[in-house]
């Protein structure tokens, strides 16, 4: 039976908390599926923080889920395959890098970390991104906001995901904020049109790529009086069929998966928006996409996710 190893941060010190306990309780149900199916697809789950990891790459011990119920067990063995869902601070993406060279991780670490840091991402498909300034302090920041005539602007932190400290203000207003790390400032998109052919009103729009082919897509709708769409901001979630994409978006994904194309396996997510002349722009790329696929067709994706991607 092959053994995967789901890497994941730890958010107390001794990274006994049961999994799922905390703030992504609705993610157990789709873990406990996958699971599953993995036994009968002959492959063994586990999860484990980095400090349950030797420098061997052994699992000295891991979180097992055993009918329906998590308990922790002694492994001492290398795992197959690592499953990388830490956070990406520095200082995982250079253990990985380690890692890696002792047991397979996925995704690779180049492509995570073209992924992880937005200004890197940025400076990869600068073409489809809206206009973009890295800000480093306050000065910066009034600099650039003067160059942006429009009546929103977005300023989103270089690292993390579910659209934690990101800010969409005026540009009056954010002239006010002091940042206290490296920022991005970016052009807004107003979304209110819709994705053509699709919806009408705010959106982003996710498209799963899973080793160069679109595997499954969905578009998300923020909260009321919000402009955010994550669903760890209150954001829905809406399945959208592969043949619903519009071609714009589709083209645009495969400008995307030929940068990435030799690094396989790989399983990432590329975000966008439409603006009101139905042109898609680049939100970022997600190199973890998380697996809360709320979908009729979920025993498919999941099935054929544990087929080609472990």
């Amino acid at each position: 039976m092959k053994t995967i190893a789901i890497l994941y941060t730890q958010t107390n010190k001794k990274g006994s908390a049961r999994p799922f306990s905390g703030a992504h309780q609705e993610y157990q149900k789709y873990y406990q599926l996958l699971y599953n199916l993995g036994e009968k697809h002959r492959l063994r789950f586990m999860r484990a923080p980095l400090r349950w990891i030797s420098n061997d790459g052994r699992v000295k011990k891991a979180w097992f889920l055993e009918n329906g119920v998590w308990h922790i067990r002694n492994f001492q063995k290398k795992p197959d395959v690592f499953w990388n869902k830490l956070k990406g601070t520095q200082e995982e993406l250079q253990y990985l890098m380690r890692l890696e060279n002792k047991v397979p991780v996925i995704n690779a670490t180049y492509l995570e970390m073209s992924m992880t840091n937005k200004f890197f991402t940025y400076l990869l498909f600068s073409e489809y991104f809206q206009q973009t300034w890295l800000v480093r302090n306050s000065a910066e920041l009034k600099a650039h906001l003067k160059k942006i005539k429009d009546r929103k602007v977005v300023l989103k932190p270089l690292m993390g995901s579910g659209g934690e400290s990101v800010l969409i203000e005026s540009p009056k207003m954010l002239a006010q904020y002091q940042p206290k790390r490296t920022m991005l400032l970016q052009k807004f998109i107003d979304t209110s049109h819709g994705i053509p052919g699709v919806m009408r009103g705010r959106h982003d729009m996710r498209i799963h790529i899973l080793n160069n082919k679109i595997f499954c897509a969905e578009y998300r709708t923020p909260p009321q009086n919000s402009l955010i769409a994550n669903i760890t901001r209150g954001g829905s979630l809406h399945y959208l069929a592969k043949n619903k994409i519009p071609t714009k978006a589709t083209a645009l994904a495969k400008k995307v998966t030929k940068r990435f194309h030799d690094i396989l396996p790989h399983f990432y997510a590329i975000d966008m928006a439409f603006d009101p002349q139905g042109k898609p722009f680049l939100i970022e790329l997600n190199a973890k996409p998380g697996i809360l696929f709320d979908y009729p067709q979920k025993m498919h994706i999941l099935t054929t996710l544990i087929r080609e991607y472990f």
